[in-house]
């Protein structure tokens, strides 16, 4: 029934296009006979299609292109909460509580004991000090879909200033 309404799907760079015919849509709402390719094809022809765009992103996944369009969420937002970034925080806060437990006085002695380089550490250990509403939005998957793992950590000198976070990081 719904390839019946449609009468042609446009895919661009930036969006999808389904162009809908008025006549096909209101024999589906009158419950009359099932739309289909209509006798009347001049008719049609002439008849100014509705149509409907949803943007759209293509991203290349592995060996192959994927087309992503925005669910019920905020454009630009995720609409799932990220594995990797959830971890991320997870371990910045697993690390900050074996810090405060640790009884020596340098960083680098916890970066050794834990395998990681002292760079790596302080780079993961600075993330405890996110808003908690950056926090809270990367948990719950509403965080900006360009934000990443290794872009978070990317930000080496992220502000301390919650408000600034949040601009650099595109919560803003």
């Amino acid at each position: 029934m719904l390839s019946a309404l449609v009468q042609r799907i446009v895919v661009g760079l930036d969006r999808v296009d389904l162009q809908l015919l008025p006549s096909r849509i209101a024999a589906v709402i009158m419950r009359g006979p099932p739309p289909g390719p209509s006798s009347e094809g001049c008719a049609e022809n002439d008849e100014q299609p509705i149509v409907l765009s949803v943007p759209a992103q293509f991203r290349r996944v592995g060996l192959g292109i994927r087309m992503l369009i925005p669910g019920a969420g905020s454009p630009g937002r995720a609409e799932t909460a990220d594995p990797k970034l959830i971890k991320l925080i997870a371990r910045a806060h697993l690390l900050n509580n074996k810090l405060a437990e640790s009884g020596s006085e340098y960083l680098a002695d916890v970066a050794q004991a834990e395998g990681l380089t002292s760079s790596y550490f302080t780079r993961v250990l600075r993330l405890t000090y996110l808003a908690p509403d950056i926090t809270r939005a990367i948990l719950d998957g509403r965080h900006p879909r360009d934000l990443t793992a290794q872009k978070l950590l990317a930000h080496s000198r992220l502000p301390l200033s919650w408000p600034e976070q949040r601009r650099v990081l595109g919560f803003g």
